[in-house]
């Protein structure tokens, strides 16, 4: 905005330029009609009289009229409209100037000319910017609703994209509502038929299986890495016991830190799976006597990774999520109850899906599904 006042304050000097140089170039016309009266003195009996005669001298004197007053400087354009109005004035006056005064209006009229397309760029990029800003402003206070409507959670780097907390949350719940029906369905075409409470435990186990896993490997990861890199370290360290178990206490926190934010954002592209052979395995040592089958359920294998990638990004948030399971009575800021339940009865008989919570604060984002 700065700039754009610049440059109209400079049309306004080269105008007033313009016009000073049109005022003081001569006329050619006046010369030329100087000329005429000098040849012609009686074309005008005013402009020459006779004041006296002697006999030795005759001496006489001419009078002319005084020169006509030059006219007012014009006044400073108070608006680019004016400036420009001004500036076509002087145009028009300049094939009464010299070849000079000429080539100089052409020079300044070059200089405003560049100057106006200037003033157009930078209102251009003016205008871009505030609607870079509104459409900012309008994100922030998206992002600000969501957060208040939530409780009191961290805000999100936007950045993230789909691994911001908010999305993985959001893909937590649909897991319950799409994947584990379908995988529930899918557990109807097996040729050994499996009981309803067998279903919603082996569907219920997966999902428990997986944050289990989820943390323990995470937990491994950062260890070895942390180890790799303050082994060195540690050794080289000759300092005072009290610098050197502060100075690697300070290390371990920033690189653990650091190992979680590289998690963070790669886990959608992240390898597990050695973690979920880990889980299938932990499954299928207590099915596959009674359930050879379930190996052959792709719903089930594919219901089984998703649980295991969604516990894994939200177990390296910062804030940590954790599944929480073990209530025995019903409330209802943590759980909801299934269609099938007693809702006169706050004793919890079964849980079908557990809730997730906010580790430092314990605040429930996603509530469990009971029977009660």
């Amino acid at each position: 905005m700065l700039d754009a006042s610049v440059a109209l304050y400079a049309v306004m000097g080269l105008s007033l330029a313009i016009g000073y140089l049109v005022i003081r170039a001569p006329s050619p016309a006046g010369h030329i009609r100087a000329r005429d009266d000098d040849l012609n003195p009686t074309a005008s009996p005013s402009k020459t009289t006779i004041t006296g005669v002697d006999a030795s001298t005759q001496t006489t004197t001419a009078t002319h009229p005084p020169p006509p007053p030059p006219p007012p400087l014009p006044l400073p354009p108070s608006a680019p409209g004016n400036a420009a109005i001004h500036l076509a004035e002087c145009r028009q006056d300049r094939d009464t100037a010299p070849s000079s005064s000429v080539a100089a209006l052409r020079s300044l009229e070059a200089q405003v000319e560049k100057m106006e397309a200037q003033i157009v760029q930078y209102k251009q990029a003016i205008g871009k910017m505030d609607a870079d800003n509104i459409r900012l402003k309008e994100r922030l206070a998206e992002q600000a609703s969501v957060q208040m409507a939530k409780g009191p959670t961290p805000f999100e780097d936007l950045g993230l994209g789909e691994n911001r907390p908010s999305e993985i949350i959001r893909r937590y719940t649909d897991l319950y509502s799409d994947g584990r029906t379908e995988a529930r369905d899918a557990l109807d075409l097996l040729p050994q038929e499996l009981e309803d409470e067998d279903k919603d435990k082996l569907l219920f186990s997966i999902i428990v299986l997986s944050f289990r896993q989820a943390e323990k490997s995470i937990g491994d990861r950062v260890e070895v890495i942390t180890e790799a890199i303050l082994s060195s370290v540690a050794k080289g360290t000759t300092d005072g016991l009290i610098d050197k178990d502060k100075r690697l206490r300070n290390l371990i926190y920033d690189v653990t830190e650091s190992v979680m934010v590289y998690f963070r954002k790669s886990v959608s592209t992240f390898d597990v799976s050695e973690d979920l052979k880990v889980v299938n395995g932990q499954l299928w040592s207590k099915l596959v006597d009674q359930y050879a089958s379930l190996r052959q359920c792709l719903e089930l294998e594919r219901f089984t990774e998703d649980s295991l990638k969604i516990a894994w990004a939200l177990t390296i948030q910062n804030p940590r999520y954790v599944i929480e399971f073990d209530e025995s009575e019903f409330r209802e800021d943590r759980q909801v109850r299934f269609h099938s339940s007693n809702p006169g009865s706050k004793v919890i008989r079964a849980h079908l899906w557990p809730a997730l919570v906010e580790q430092t604060t314990g605040f429930c984002v996603c509530k469990a599904v009971v029977i009660t």
